[in-house]
């Protein structure tokens, strides 16, 4: 409450973002005099902080320069004549964001921490038999890192795709050692993942993306630019193969698999060709129908991790 009025001291070339007492104050670089813009921006900041008598920790604020080109504009940038410390990555509200938008850091992190989180169960459920209960460990210790916030961060690469699969591929292991079922190996995990009712990360990802526009267009997120920004189909006849949004066209990759355009092509392409009624009420056939989907076209093809 104390911050609310924060963005009012910014016109609209320099854009900012609040969430209890963090701020991101960001602007778009295509030239020195941008960076002497955002200079000009943060010594207003400052000029704010002691009229409202707030302190800031330096040592807590960083700057990163987010760009897919090879050489960005650098410019070393001071908050009450002391210079910023430049990261190449940092962490926001849990999600690991680097200087390109891979998350390639991120994805490693939580895979790793997942791994160690593993081992501690492995450790000290050697007695346990009750297959419900390690599933419950799993679930809670290591399958929230894996999907906390993978609306933003899902990976389209099928390198960092078996990176995460991976993870559970070792819990499934686990299961079947104490089960007395024969070990799994890469060729065979779908096949176990259904004997053992478990769904593949990816496809819970993508559940998660489905319900992200669920949510969106019910009105469970309040956020009118988003929502502004899905378009549905308008085609004079049924086609095929479509989509109930539209998606975009975008000439790389990269564009075309960050987190909305992709959320918006995985729930469309889902669920047409059933009508938009539909789409906004069934919540739990929307989970259901695009798990049942999704394992019985891993079975079929038995993709090796």
């Amino acid at each position: 409450m104390f911050i609310n009025d924060l963005p009012s001291i910014f016109d609209n070339t320099v854009d900012i973002l609040l969430f209890a007492d963090d701020a991101k104050i960001f602007s778009t670089i295509y030239s020195p005099s941008d960076a002497l813009n955002l200079q000009a921006k943060l010594d207003k900041f400052v000029i704010w902080t002691h009229q409202n008598s707030l302190s800031l920790n330096i040592n807590k604020c960083n700057v990163i320069t987010v760009s897919r080109i090879d050489n960005p504009i650098s410019f070393d940038y001071k908050i009450d004549n002391c210079f910023v410390t430049r990261a190449t990555s940092i962490r926001d509200l849990g999600i690991i964001i680097d200087c390109n938008l891979s998350f390639i850091t991120h994805i490693n992190t939580i895979t790793k921490k997942s791994f160690k989180m593993l081992g501690f169960i492995n450790r000290n459920t050697v007695n346990f038999k009750n297959v419900n209960a390690l599933k419950i460990l799993f679930s809670a210790l290591v399958r929230s890192h894996l999907e906390f916030g993978s609306i933003v961060w899902s990976p389209s690469y099928n390198t960092f795709i078996n990176t995460i699969e991976n993870v559970q591929l070792k819990f499934l292991k686990l299961l079947c050692y104490k089960l007395n079922i024969p070990l799994i190996s890469k060729n065979s995990y779908n096949m176990r993942m259904s004997e053992l009712s478990f769904i593949s990360c990816e496809v819970r990802r993508k559940v998660a993306d489905i319900m992200f526009i669920y949510d969106l267009l019910n009105g469970h997120i309040f956020s009118p630019d988003m929502l502004s920004m899905i378009s549905f189909n308008t085609a004079n006849h049924c086609l095929r193969k479509s989509n109930l949004f539209h998606v975009p066209f975008y000439n790389n990759n990269y564009s075309s698999t960050c987190y909305f355009p992709r959320v918006i092509k995985v729930s469309g392409g889902f669920y047409y060709p059933y009508d938009l009624e539909n789409y906004l009420t069934d919540l739990l056939e929307i989970q259901h129908r695009y798990s049942a989907t999704s394992e019985e076209g891993q079975n079929r093809h038995e993709n090796p991790i």
